[in-house]
């Protein structure tokens, strides 16, 4: 299915946006680890890694910490760089959109994003896969070469996610907008990587507190800005009915996947 246009105004979004979206550590470290196909402790020397889809810079405050080496972080939207730029000026934040990266060849150990696949079309994801291909390049010691990973919603979590319970469009508006697994496996095998494969992730929160109810005020995922409003006012509304009566939403536990991949230059 090809993602339809997005009518989410990144830039004017951007500081509401990154006040109510983070990560924990463990999620941006796994997929690090995946992209680079070792574990983290102890490599050095890097060389650099390159984030595409950055945002705010959730993900990137992470790698900065982590990654003994350069991180380079990508996005296409003004305002969302600014954040970031804002928090974290020892990183190279660079503008571009993904499928035509002004990168060098093999210039990157390592590939990583977010949540950012499902802001391209099937056409623009090919282009970028190609993209991909052509700046990844070998990396030293343990680990191995062209590496990359992805974290991403497929079409059964999506449908499975507590937003749901209270806002039910966002299984159709998302299961519209992502890609689901076994199209990016052919996508990515297409543009000529291996050893293909899709790791779950999750967080538990078995029950869930006010801070949630914060999260969906401040619309704290792009897709929330699709929902119709009347149904983003009765939902919100139905959270805050809930909480007041039970002191918690439930389960919010959340899952994702990381599809991850490899290219030998």
């Amino acid at each position: 299915m090809t993602a339809p246009a997005e009518r989410v105004d990144y830039d004017r979004i951007a500081t509401r946006y990154d006040a109510h979206r983070g990560w924990d550590a463990s999620i941006p470290l796994r997929a690090l680890e995946l992209a680079t196909g070792a574990p983290l402790r102890g490599i050095e020397p890097a060389g650099a890694i390159l984030e595409v889809g950055c945002g705010t810079g959730n993900m990137t405050r992470w790698l900065l910490g982590s990654w003994p080496g350069p991180v380079v972080a990508l996005d296409l939207s003004r305002g969302m760089l600014a954040q970031a730029r804002a928090k974290f000026g020892d990183a190279r934040f660079v503008r571009a959109p993904a499928d035509r990266m002004p990168f060098r060849a093999r210039a990157f150990e390592a590939a990583l994003g977010s949540f950012f696949l499902h802001h391209l079309d099937g056409a623009a994801r090919m282009r970028f896969f190609q993209e991909l291909r052509r700046v990844l390049g070998a990396a030293r010691g343990r680990r191995r070469c062209g590496g990359a990973a992805f974290v991403t919603s497929s079409h059964a979590q999506i449908r499975a996610s507590y937003l749901t319970r209270w806002f039910p469009s966002v299984a159709e508006l998302d299961c519209a907008r992502f890609p689901d697994l076994d199209v990016l496996r052919e996508e990515l095998a297409e543009a000529g990587f291996s050893e293909i494969a899709a790791t779950e992730v999750s967080r538990a929160v078995p029950r869930g507190g006010a801070e949630y109810i914060e999260k969906v005020r401040g619309r704290f995922i792009s897709t929330l800005e699709l929902v119709p409003e009347a149904e983003w006012h009765a939902g919100l509304q139905a959270m805050e009915a809930q909480f007041a009566a039970e002191g918690h939403l439930g389960d919010v536990s959340w899952y994702a996947t990381v599809v991850h991949a490899r290219c030998e230059p």
